[in-house]
Parts: structure tokens; C-alpha cells; sequence
């Protein structure tokens, strides 16, 4: 476990490499084919883990929360 705690930074590193754009707030998932208009109508979204995965869980739901809200405001 102890390894698995001090890899979450490299992996969460590999893992968005290429894939987010802090600049322009943006997440790329070029392969989901995911429409803007098809991501505004999710209402709710499932995050399933277990074990250390349940906190990376968590750290998503929050971040996903933060970005909903701040989308909102505009």
C-alpha cells in the first residue's frame, strides 16, 4: 500500500499528460467521442472504488463538484 500511495503522483501525472489544458480549463477525451451538448444532460455520475482507489474516487467526485459549480456561475 505504502508503494501504491507514493505512485498516485506519477500516475495521476501519466494518467492527464495530454489530456487536460489548465490554461484554457479544458479535458480532452478525444476516444469518448463525448458531445458538449450530450455532457450538459448528465445529471449523475457514478464513481465505483475500493481500497486506495476509493480515495482517488473521492478527489475526483470533489473536482468534478468544483467544475459543475463553477460552470454554473457562468
Amino acid at each position: 500500500m505504502q508503494k501504491e500511495i507514493h505512485e498516485q503522483a506519477r500516475a495521476l501525472t501519466d494518467t492527464l499528460a495530454g489530456r487536460v489544458d489548465f490554461v484554457k480549463g479544458q479535458i480532452r477525451l478525444p476516444d469518448l467521442k463525448l458531445t458538449k451538448e450530450f455532457a450538459n444532460q448528465i445529471e449523475k455520475i457514478y464513481i465505483t472504488a475500493c481500497g486506495t482507489a476509493a480515495h482517488a474516487g473521492m478527489v475526483g467526485k470533489t473536482l468534478i463538484e468544483k467544475m459543475h459549480a463553477s460552470r454554473s456561475k457562468s
